[in-house]
This record gives structure tokens, C-alpha cells and sequence, in this order.
């Protein structure tokens, strides 16, 4: 009988890991992630992270980014304060160069 194990399959397709902080970032990334998507208090279901974040974390990963853009609880149609910060933020985002968010 032959010892040897079968081979294990090869896993295809993208690992997206959900950081908060450049530690998380970096952590994934030596980790295998294959992209990045920031968020901030993913306990209350994520919501869109600090410029300085997202700042900080593009500039020291190789991998692609995302953002989340989801500004609070009250992100919900009909919420015209909401809806206003939400395309400021969309606008930083953009100028960042986020490919999505």
C-alpha cells in the first residue's frame, strides 16, 4: 500500500476579508486575503470607516480595498441629513481612489 495522501484541491476563487484597523489589514493580508473591505463597528452591522482608516490601510497594503458606505442605523431611503453625508463620504471615497465601496 502506498503512504501517500491524496492532494488536497486547490481552493479557486477570492478570499475578501472585513478589517477595522491597519493591524486587521495587515494581519490579512500576510494571512492570504485577497482583497480588503474596511468597515467600522461591525457589531452594529458595519458602518462606513474613517477617512483616516481607509487612508492609513491604502497606504500600507498591496491588495485591493473597499469601504463600506453605510453611514448609521438611520442610512435608510428618506433620511435627507443621512443621505447628504452619505455622498459626501462617497466623494472622499472616490477621490481616494477606492475601486468600490
Amino acid at each position: 500500500m502506498d503512504n501517500e495522501s491524496p492532494s488536497a484541491p486547490v481552493a479557486t476563487g477570492l478570499l475578501e476579508v472585513i478589517v477595522s484597523s491597519l493591524e486587521d489589514a495587515l494581519e490579512a493580508e500576510q494571512g492570504g486575503a485577497g482583497r480588503l473591505e474596511i468597515v467600522r463597528n461591525l457589531e452594529l452591522g458595519g458602518f462606513t470607516p474613517s477617512f483616516e482608516t481607509v487612508q492609513q490601510i491604502c497606504q500600507h497594503v498591496a491588495i485591493p480595498v473597499r469601504a463600506m458606505l453605510r453611514c448609521s442605523e438611520s442610512t435608510l431611503p428618506g433620511r435627507t441629513k443621512s443621505k447628504t453625508y452619505c455622498n459626501k463620504l462617497t466623494t472622499w471615497l472616490r477621490w481616494a481612489s477606492m475601486a468600490w465601496f
